[in-house]
């Protein structure tokens, strides 16, 4: 398959562009507030009225601009005239319903939250889906990759043709990076495909904090990063740390034995990809120099 592309004359489109066009379009009812952290919902009773939020820049402590000192902004109040919708993620959602006093009871009260109706399933039943990566190392750098800095450009600084390209709609600068996807049943799967196979022209090991160079770089990798969906663990968690809102939750995913029944069939599912890329990959010596991740050294499934 090729991977879905959410693009519009070689641009991304994203949800952004969205709300940006329906404020253009209807600036009265639409108003968008940058810069608020929301805190809590305002209830009357058990019946949602509104949204408190904090102003400011870098308010949430995940950010790594965030500043750590005691002071906190002031809070404001939006009042709804009919419904409060609550987006705010699979994080965050819990987070505030928390903070507003919705959630399992003695987490609530061991905070000094008030607890205005106590639903033990808050924060409970998170879910995800596992992703690897399987890294090969070419014989050499792929000619698409050639010319492309990955790099903003700068005044006096080298051309970067595909750069040139991606202003004119066109080359890999309007792709996700993604060149060929397979759907697959693991042996391990209900009716359904479960596993969403994937190769780019990278090196992708991971996410962690400076991935991103070493990703775009790099022009003789190659990965296959192996998704599983559908999973059956079911036994992640979101719990308060404090009663701050710009403090990041305790988020537990407890992935495979660590979660809910089904979790070693989820990590069975996770290794049938590995074998399976690791196949089609026989057929790759004539441009394939060796596989780093996870290496020769790793043969069984049980490693």
């Amino acid at each position: 398959w090729l991977a879905p592309l959410a693009v519009r004359n070689g641009g991304r489109v994203s949800t952004r562009d969205a709300l940006h066009a329906a404020q253009r379009l209807y600036p009265g009812p639409l108003e968008i507030r940058t810069g608020a952290l929301a805190t809590r919902v305002l209830l009357d009773g058990t019946r949602a009225t509104g949204v408190e939020y904090m102003s400011g820049r870098h308010l949430y402590r995940a950010d790594p601009h965030a500043a750590r000192d005691g002071s906190a902004p002031g809070r404001h109040e939006v009042h709804a005239d009919r419904d409060v919708i609550l987006a705010a993620g699979a994080f965050n959602t819990p987070q505030l319903l928390k903070l507003s006093g919705i959630g399992p009871r003695a987490e609530l009260e061991a905070l000094d939250i008030p607890v205005a109706l106590d639903l033990p399933g808050v924060g409970e039943n998170l879910q995800d889906r596992y992703e690897v990566g399987v890294v090969y190392k070419m014989r050499g750098d792929f000619p698409l990759l050639r010319d492309a800095t990955f790099k903003p450009p700068t005044t006096g600084g080298p051309p970067d043709p595909a750069f040139d390209d991606w202003r004119a709609g066109r080359g890999v600068y309007t792709s996700n990076g993604v060149v060929v996807g397979v759907i697959r049943k693991s042996s391990r799967a209900a009716p359904d495909p479960d596993l969403f196979i994937f190769g780019l022209p990278a090196r992708f090991e991971g996410y962690y904090p400076g991935y991103a160079p070493g990703l775009t770089q790099d022009k003789s990798h190659f990965t296959w990063a192996i998704l599983k969906a559908h999973t059956r663990n079911r036994g992640g968690t979101v719990k308060l740390r404090t009663d701050d809102p710009r403090d990041v939750p305790d988020i537990n995913f407890r992935y495979f034995d660590e979660g809910s029944a089904g979790g070693d069939d989820d990590l069975e599912a996770v290794a049938d990809g590995v074998e399976f890329v690791r196949e089609v990959m026989k057929g790759s010596q004539e441009y394939m120099s060796e596989e780093t991740l996870p290496g020769a050294d790793v043969r069984t499934r049980d490693e």
